[in-house]
């Protein structure tokens, strides 16, 4: 994403997908409090400010992982996946951390 405040994104993300429907996202991470431009010109975020951005728009977390958000100057650039979803409740394929669901 390259815009450092989430509370828009997470609000019309919100409202976007169908019943049932995910979000599902990258962002670079950083220890520390909300968001900053790093030197790359790329935002990062603390994890506090991800979860709590989202829980501000009414999304759900269904997991939220840390991992490799991309490679600069051969190195990784910590980061997190997340999986949200909007109202109602997730898809019952959905497993956190695994793959979907055999459907009968």
């Amino acid at each position: 994403m390259y815009f450092g405040e989430l509370a828009p994104f997470f609000a019309a993300a919100a409202r976007a997908p169908a019943s049932g429907g995910l979000i599902v996202f990258t962002v670079e991470t950083f220890d520390g409090e909300g968001f900053r431009l790093g030197a790359t010109m790329r935002f990062a975020r603390a994890r506090a400010y991800v979860e709590g951005s989202a829980a501000a728009a009414g999304l759900r977390e269904l997991a939220l992982n840390d991992a490799w958000a991309r490679r600069e100057a051969k190195e990784e650039a910590p980061g997190l996946v997340g999986v949200f979803a909007a109202g109602g409740r997730a898809p019952a394929a959905f497993t956190p951390n695994g793959p979907p669901a055999a459907r009968a």
